[in-house]
């Protein structure tokens, strides 16, 4: 086959006016990985879809599961379908199988966060990404989902629109009210919240709210991580060097499979040196928005509106 003649599939398209099993058609010669080692099973290429009003060409990202992990396949497909409809969250255009692999198709869309933050020539908003991401996290909130892997690397820019997105749910999972037992080896380090550093098992959508805020504190920052620890003791450490260690209480409600102990500390969280983040962020209604989002309690922890 030519390098440029068009593969032809079935697909099982989800965007509003196409949706059903459709006739695609994937051009190789665009089939481009992603490049980066965690992205080694996702390629860019050009779709087009034979739609009512003629042919529509999108620009798309294909994400690739071997069919060993067929239910990482099933749950991340599960979890673009149940929150479709938000201009914040990934956008599922479709998915289809091949003898090889299952693939999710959504748009490709423009650099990350993380990008943005490491190019000097990039202006970050703090406040247009806060905004947007926090638009995206509630809407998966609404819909019972927890994201659990919130960070720079997974808040990308739609360049059409000029808007944020949140993209990656293939670490988020249903969640039901108040807490529920799930794997606490979640969420990259630096955007782990306290609780699930001391291996707590039962946690609420609070987690995101913490890694929403250290994305928002590491804006702030230029791009330096508010809590950039090597282990799990380290991060902690470093939260608890900001915020004081918390209480007794905490460590027995939180802390049941941690073995290590609690930190010995003069400070609590009750009584943190006043004002955290005074040596960090000027404008003191960043401080207050930090203050809401990254309380050691996670119910005490909250979205800004």
């Amino acid at each position: 086959m030519h390098r440029d003649t068009p593969v032809r599939l079935d697909v099982h398209v989800a965007t509003t006016g196409t949706r059903g099993v459709k006739h695609v058609r994937f051009h190789p010669s665009h089939a481009l990985p992603i490049g980066t080692p965690a992205c080694r099973d996702i390629v860019r290429a050009i779709m087009t879809v034979d739609s009512e009003n003629g042919v529509d060409e999108r620009r798309v990202c294909i994400k690739r599961f071997e069919h060993a992990r067929a239910q990482w396949f099933n749950r991340e497909l599960a979890m673009l379908v149940r929150c479709q409809g938000h201009p914040h969250v990934l956008e599922l255009f479709g998915w289809y199988g091949t003898a090889t692999h299952m693939h999710i198709v959504t748009p490709m869309y423009g650099r990350t966060l993380r990008e943005s933050l490491t190019c000097l020539s990039i202006n970050v908003d703090p406040a247009h990404v806060l905004r947007d991401v926090v638009a995206g996290v509630r809407h998966l909130h609404s819909n019972g989902v927890l994201h659990r892997d919130v960070k720079p690397e997974n808040v990308v820019l739609d360049t059409t629109h000029r808007r944020w997105v949140v993209i990656d749910l293939g670490l988020s999972r249903v969640h039901a009210k108040g807490r529920c037992c799930m794997t606490p080896n979640i969420c990259t380090l630096w955007y782990r919240a306290p609780e699930l550093l001391v291996r707590s098992s039962r946690y609420s959508i609070a987690v995101d709210t913490w890694a929403v805020g250290c994305v928002f504190a590491e804006i702030l920052l230029e791009g330096r991580p508010l809590f950039g620890g090597l282990t799990d003791v380290d991060q902690l450490q470093l939260i608890f060097h900001r915020l004081g260690v918390p209480g007794k209480r905490w460590w027995n409600e939180h802390a049941k499979e941690w073995p290590f102990g609690s930190f010995e500390s003069g400070r609590t969280a009750k009584d943190p040196l006043g004002r955290p983040w005074d040596d960090l962020v000027v404008d003191e209604c960043h401080r207050d928005t930090l203050n809401l989002m990254l309380a050691l309690q996670p119910r005490a922890r909250a979205l800004p509106l």
